[in-house]
């Protein structure tokens, strides 16, 4: 968490990416974006509640929703769903902020 207002993602694995997450104080609402390894990409937009962001993919246009809950300061939970070659894909991770 870079002072409350954007934050750096990176995932490790077999599935790693990396992206950068930005708060819009104007609009209460968390802009995300991300580069997969296999080179695709993705915008979201993610309206705050309570402790909770759910990320909703606007660009390239999709169906992949990223809902994160505030665990405590250090820990969050993500649960990650899409739906892919006409199969729902799911993920839930508890992350931990360094």
């Amino acid at each position: 968490m870079l002072n409350g207002k954007a934050m750096r993602v990176v995932i490790t694995g077999p599935f790693a990416s990396e992206g950068i997450a930005v708060y819009d104080k104007a609009r209460k609402a968390w802009f995300y974006a991300y580069i997969n390894a296999d080179g695709t990409y993705s915008a979201n937009t993610g309206p705050v509640s309570g402790a909770n962001i759910a990320f909703k993919q606007v660009f390239p246009p999709g169906v992949a929703v990223d809902t994160i809950a505030m665990n405590s300061a250090t820990k969050y939970t993500s649960s990650f769903t899409m739906v892919a070659n006409n199969k729902k894909v799911t993920s839930v991770e508890v992350c931990s902020k360094n």
